[in-house]
């Protein structure tokens, strides 16, 4: 189910040129009299009326504390509370109003939450973490994010990939030390998961499982728990360690837990740049 808050505004020209130029919030429909603006999965609809409605508070949360403080600067023109810890809620927060005088909060909660973003919020916002903190991941998290892996897609359904979840420091030291330095961030996770299909299940081993781990990666991040992939784990070595029957293939390993840095999205190539038709 998705939805739409909609307020009154007498001066909608005004209200767009706030939430799509000042908030950054994209157009995410026009209508006559109308704006539907959306920022990741909030829709914020204004209609053009008699009187403004300026009940209620419009709240925008980022996870990362940083982009909080970076809004702070932003917007400190406009503040209207400033910026402070809420223990009650456990949020760090202040607010600004628009142009009608709606309050608009912007927080970010000082707990892991669970699953909130777009798949769009997703796929452009995923960074390979190679800072984690020491928090161990909640048995439930780790199961709501397996409980999206159960669709990754495989040949012919033969569901023949299996992750091996690695709590131990010393089996971590281990893995870690079979890849170099190119294994730091296995070091510096609570934990990792290596990403295996059965090659009595499948005849395409290396995609199922290649699959098999992109899914792990992006649900990870879906419910705020980042990740790092190390390559080059489909060896002997690692399938004996582990008790993985050696003719199975072994994708990678990912370090995974909650990150303890923060990573803006790097430049990216324009779509045409890519993109070929009929022939390359």
């Amino acid at each position: 189910m998705s939805g739409i808050v909609f307020f009154k505004t007498q001066s909608l020209d005004i209200i767009y040129h706030f939430y799509h130029f000042t908030l950054e919030m994209d157009i995410w429909l026009e209508q006559p009299n109308c704006y539907i603006f959306k920022k990741g999965n909030l829709l914020l609809g204004f209609i053009e009326a008699e009187e403004a409605e300026t009940d209620g508070i419009i709240t925008i949360f980022h996870q990362e504390k940083k982009v909080i403080l970076n809004a702070y600067k932003k917007f400190s023109s406009l503040i209207t509370q400033d910026l402070r810890v809420n223990e009650m809620f456990k949020i760090y927060h202040f607010f600004i109003c628009d142009p009608e005088g709606r309050k608009i909060e912007f927080q970010t909660f000082l707990h892991p939450l669970p699953a909130y973003t777009t798949l769009e919020e997703t796929l452009i916002k995923r960074r390979s973490i190679r800072e984690f903190k020491d928090t161990q991941i909640e048995p439930d998290v780790l199961n709501r994010i397996f409980e999206l892996c159960r669709y990754s897609p495989t040949s012919r359904n033969s569901q023949a990939y299996s992750y091996l979840v690695i709590h131990k420091k010393e089996d971590l030291q281990w893995l870690a030390e079979t890849r170099g330095r190119a294994g730091d961030p296995i070091l510096k996770a609570p934990m990792a998961v290596l990403v295996v299909s059965e090659h009595d299940k499948t005849t395409r081993m290396e995609q199922d499982a290649d699959i098999a781990a992109t899914y792990f990666m992006l649900s990870a991040h879906a419910h705020n728990v980042a990740t790092c992939w190390i390559t080059d784990m489909n060896k002997d070595t690692v399938k004996s360690y582990f008790k993985i029957p050696l003719k199975n293939y072994v994708s990678c390993a990912i370090a995974t837990g909650y990150a303890n840095e923060y990573k803006e999205v790097p430049f990216r190539r324009e779509v045409n740049e890519f993109v070929k038709y009929d022939k390359f």
